[in-house]
This record gives structure tokens, sequence and C-alpha cells, in this order.
């Protein structure tokens, strides 16, 4: 095998070694550890023989290959927060506040979206060529929500486009987010603002635990609905 081949295809089995276990390290819930421990056992057992197998190396670099595993493994643990989600217009951003004033730290998905909308000037051409010029607000100079979600809202195929365009630009943003604030500035205290948790199928394994805010007077959650949009009961 030539030699840049070979080191190269090492070079990426250490890096996916170090995703693998920051990811499976995210995923375990605080309270599975124990349970999870004979899972994370077979994964270092078959990766160690599956390293040795297929590259044929030395002792020393299965050694290095644990090694950056287990600091995979340790960035995914430290990377967990807390998650918080819930219906619209339930309150969620008065627990958030409430939580800010108690020194907890708010990565706030809405907001990444609206600055996306409003300052990201690529995705804004994205948008305005993928659902057409309407989609553009020439006054504010940004992505016309309201518009947006007309046009995505009926339309199945145009939402499934969105999504394509816009999830992983957010999803980007959030892990920058996670790792600065809970890595380079170790706070414990990181709190995940995503009300669409669950739906996303990938958010829900980095928090724990995950907060649900809920309103019972389904009346009064339409009131704040009507009066945070400018709404009528037409």
């Amino acid at each position: 095998m030539n030699k840049f081949l070979y080191y190269s295809l090492i070079v990426l089995y250490v890096v996916f070694s170090f995703l693998m276990f920051a990811g499976l390290g995210m995923a375990i819930k605080k309270k599975y550890i124990d349970l999870k421990r004979w899972s994370i056992s077979i994964l270092f057992g078959a990766q160690y023989f599956l390293f040795t197998l297929l590259f044929k190396v030395p002792l020393y670099a299965n050694i290095l290959l644990n090694i950056v595993s287990c600091i995979g493994f340790f960035f995914g643990i430290k990377m967990q927060v807390i998650g918080l989600t819930g219906g619209i217009a339930c309150g969620k951003s008065t627990v958030c506040d409430l939580l800010r004033n108690q020194g907890f730290t708010i990565i706030d998905c809405d907001q990444i979206s609206r600055d996306l909308r409003g300052k990201e000037v690529n995705y804004q051409k994205l948008l305005v060529k993928t659902f057409g010029q309407e989609v553009w607000d020439d006054e504010k100079k940004q992505i016309n929500s309201e518009k947006l979600g007309q046009i995505v809202f009926s339309d199945p195929l145009k939402r499934k486009q969105l999504n394509s365009i816009t999830h992983w630009r957010i999803f980007k943003i959030i892990f920058q987010s996670i790792f600065y604030q809970k890595i380079v500035l170790r706070k414990s205290n990181v709190i995940l603002d995503a009300p669409l948790l669950f739906e996303t199928k990938i958010l829900e394994h980095v928090c724990y635990p995950i907060l649900l805010v809920h309103l019972e007077n389904t009346h009064k959650q339409k009131e704040r609905l009507m009066a945070r949009n400018s709404l009528t009961d037409e």
C-alpha cells in the first residue's frame, strides 16, 4: 500500500474514533453510564483489534488511538447540556429569563435562526434563490419570516427544502456554541432552548436532563400567542 494512503487512512481512522467516542459521550445520559460501561469496553476492544488487523500497526499506535478515544469520550461528556423545550406560547422565554437571572447560560435556537435570516448573506441569497424574491424584505434588508412561513406551511416539498438548507447551519452554530461555553469557558450550567428538541432526532441526545415547559390553560396559551404575533380570532 502507498505510504501516503496508509498514513492518511490511519489519520482518518483516528479522527473517526475521536468523533465516535465524543458522540458516545454526549449520548450517554449520566444515570445510564454504569449500565453502559460494558458497551464502552466492547467498543475499545473492537477498536483495538480492528486497528491492528486493518493497519498492522505497533502497540504504541494502538495506545495513542485509545488515548485519543478517551479524550473524545471526555469531551463528549463535558459537552452535555440541559435541554429546554415546550409548545408555542407556553412560557419558555419566561422560564429562560428566570434561569438566566440565576446564572444559567442560554443557547437560544430561535435566536440563532433569526440571526441567520437577518445577518447571514449566503443563507439569505440561497433562500431568495430557492423560494423567490417575495421572501426578501427590502426595507429591513433581511428574510421576511412571515412570507417564508406562508410558502412552506402548506407545501411539504418546500418545507423539506427549507429544512435541508437551514438545519445543518443551525446545528453547526449550536455545537460551536456548546463547545465554546462548555469546553473553552468551562461553564457547567448551560441550557439549550430548542422548541423542536425532540423533532430534530439529534439534539435530544446531547441534552440531560430535559426540561419541558407546559401550560395547562390552553385559553391563556392562545391569548399569549395572539398578543405576541398581533393575531385575531379570525
